[in-house]
């Protein structure tokens, strides 16, 4: 098939021609088919772009990332194809805009200080050219400008030098246009030609700033990565692919990791707000009351100044409920828009979102960061007033003054997605089981293709155990047997596995139970202890020195499973060699969870409905932590399910069948035999 001209291997992996196959039959077929394809670690997931380039024709490609840390995967894919073949395509990307901003060090917030001095630049430029009496201007034909750009640093500069050499003004109708620059095309010509990391992509734009570079690179580049927001938020969909000249008929897109796109999804589509968000709100109206007003806008300021003061009271009344009580939609609108003559809540909300463009407007005329906090408050709103006749969306209590709404099935928002663009291809190391996945994105069977891998890499290599007895089911969470249980699993670990090894909790109240008896094990080991840090701007360190560690006695890692340290850290070569999940990672069993609960059981019936509503999730949360473990055909490890439902109905059958056919079941005692199996496979 034509993806053989394309393909930057001496060699191809078992069933990775399969794969590739599929990709390329998907791609050519176009009609918004969409493929899934299930493919463990090790099975060459990222070669799948070699097909689609193959088979896409005149069509461009999309690649939607979770984190931009899986940006080096495809540009190092994108690289041996043009190293090993006759092909050579182009690759922009336009996400991580802090590592490509060669100021963004000067910033406490880089997205904020970007914006900022945007605002300011366009400004300069335009009223340079004024004063000029230029219909065309650029601040390298102007030694005034110049000065100005290398003027204070952070807050305190009065433009941006980099993003003012990207752009040039011209004159249109009277109009002040700002479009890229000479300098900056052409940086783009070489940007384009070349396949560049952030940091290399720097050195390239010397005086040009990078993000806008990239942003004329990927206007005729051949493949286009970006984020999950820039492909998965409707609203921003449309302004980025009109922005980047993409049609989405004309789109081949990939999605990467993707098991978390419902999640992503979901995430995106819900609005959180508090007291501090509703006081800033009203604080934007206050400053542009100050200021002309029309009559409309002023009785659309009245309207939402005395909605967010009843807003304010009905957050602080809620103060007291427990996170994740379900609140009543109708009973929140109605102390909320009762007081309004002639009331249409939609219309009301509509009248709000306008509002939020006129402050924003206004903002950027007084040369502020064009952040509005009504739009937050306006999006909650929306929600509540759908949540009124929509049981897809729901209202409740979040944690401490915080209340949120979102909605809780993803499908149609992805059917929108993959029916608007050419064809979908859907990755990912855990689709398992792949027929709940397609309902759980598409909410119908059939709407997809789907492909299954098995695990290429030698069973030999690693060890895969699962409880017997030990649990961690509230009821049996203080029982003295059970409690000694999972410390025989936690200690075959720690003490069996001589190197570093990770063990994921299923809460951090679970972690600080059994962290001291951790701490014993470690300290009998040998072994350095490291905790899931809160924030996250420590993890980068933690982890450096947790890998460190390997060439040592090993460490030991407390995290929790779906928390940062669980997913999208590549633990690569011998960094981590035996991983624990204890217990099985279910969601808090709040009034928010039965919700979701009832809403799937009625439309997919009740194993299927609490399958997609309440275990895939947790099952998916356990699968990323193990996989953690096995990166390479030649890494050895073990890998521990630490509760006893992981080996029972319900629960079982929907684990890959790798790992149902390899698993173990042990009791604590039996977890001695690791040090045993690890020094007969090394032997």
């Amino acid at each position: 098939m034509a993806y053989e001209q394309w393909f930057a291997y001496p060699s191809y992996r078992p069933n990775q021609r399969v794969m590739l196959e599929a990709v390329e039959r998907c791609v050519r077929k176009g009609e918004h088919a969409v493929l899934m394809v299930d493919a463990p670690t090790g099975s060459g997931k990222t070669s799948a772009i070699s097909a689609v380039l193959a088979a896409k024709g005149a069509r461009r490609v999309v690649i939607a990332l979770r984190t931009t840390s899986q940006v080096e995967g495809y540009l190092s894919e994108i690289r041996r194809i043009r190293e090993h073949t006759k092909k050579r395509p182009e690759i922009a990307y336009l996400v991580g805009k802090p590592k490509m901003c060669p100021i963004a060090g000067e910033f406490e917030n880089p997205y904020a200080g970007c914006e900022l001095l945007k605002i300011l630049t366009k400004n300069a430029l335009e009223a340079r050219m004024r004063a000029l009496g230029r219909e065309r201007y650029t601040v390298e034909e102007d030694p005034v400008l110049t000065a100005l750009l290398e003027e204070g640093r952070g807050t305190h500069r009065r433009a941006c030098p980099y993003y003012a050499r990207s752009k040039s003004a011209l004159l249109r109708d009277g109009k002040v246009v700002v479009q890229p620059s000479e300098r900056a095309m052409r940086d783009a010509a070489r940007v384009v030609h070349s396949v560049l990391s952030p940091s290399e992509l720097k050195k390239t734009c010397e005086r040009t700033c990078p993000y806008e570079v990239m942003a004329v690179a990927a206007r005729f580049s051949d493949i286009v990565v970006l984020n999950y927001h820039h492909v998965l938020d409707e609203r921003m969909r449309d302004v980025v692919f009109r922005w980047l000249n993409l049609e989405p008929e004309n789109t081949v897109l990939v999605l990467d990791e993707a098991h978390n796109v419902g999640d992503a999804v979901r995430s995106i589509n819900t609005a959180r707000i508090g007291v501090r968000a509703v006081g800033r709100a009203l604080s934007e109206l206050d400053v542009l009351s100050k200021g002309e007003l029309d009559a409309a806008i002023m009785d659309d300021v009245l309207m939402t100044r005395g909605v967010l003061k009843r807003l304010t009271e009905y957050v602080e009344h809620m103060r007291e409920r427990k996170p994740d009580d379900v609140l009543d939609p109708h009973a929140l609108c109605d102390f909320l828009f009762a007081e309004v003559l002639e009331r249409d809540d939609e219309h009301m909300v509509v009248r709000m979102l306008d509002l939020v463009e006129v402050i924003r407007q206004h903002k950027r005329s007084m040369m502020e960061f064009p952040e509005v906090h009504l739009a937050r408050i306006a999006e909650f709103l929306r929600l509540c007033v759908r949540a009124k006749g929509d049981e897809t969306c729901l209202v409740a209590k979040g944690e401490g003054d915080e209340l949120w709404a979102g909605v809780i099935d993803p499908s149609p928002y992805l059917r929108r997605l993959v029916d608007s663009v050419s064809c979908t291809i859907m990755l990912s190391g855990t689709l398992s089981p792949i027929d709940a996945y397609e309902l759980y994105f598409f909410g119908e069977s059939g709407r997809a293709q789907k492909l299954v891998l098995p695990n290429s890499f030698p069973a030999s290599n690693r060890l895969v155990l699962a409880s017997k007895s030990a649990t961690t089911l509230s009821s049996m969470r203080n029982d003295p047997h059970n409690i000694s249980e999972i410390e025989e699993h936690i200690r075959g670990l720690i003490e069996g596995v001589d190197g570093n090894v990770a063990l994921y909790f299923t809460s951090y109240g679970m972690l600080e139970q059994y962290r001291a008896f951790c701490e014993r094990c470690a300290s009998k080991s040998h072994k350095r202890v490291f905790i899931e840090p809160k924030e996250t701007k420590a993890i980068p360190r933690l982890l450096s020195e947790f890998f460190e560690c390997a060439s040592g006695r090993g460490g030991v890692l407390l995290a929790v499973c779906g928390g940062k340290l669980s997913e999208g850290v590549d633990y690569a070569g011998r960094s981590l060699e035996g991983a624990a999940v204890i217990g099985l990672p279910l969601s808090a069993y709040t009034e928010v969870q039965r919700r979701i609960n009832r809403y799937y059981v009625r439309r997919h019936g009740r194993q299927m409905g609490m399958l997609l509503a309440y275990t895939l999730p947790a099952l998916n949360r356990a699968m990323q932590a193990l996989g953690r473990v096995i990166r390479s055909e030649n890494d050895i490890g073990v890998l521990m399910l630490c509760d006893s439902r992981f080996a029972k109905s319900g629960v079982v059958e929907y684990l890959p069948s790798w790992i149902r056919d390899e698993m173990r079941l042990v009791d604590g005692a039996e977890c001695s035999m690791i040090a045993g199996w690890i020094g007969e496979v090394r032997a």
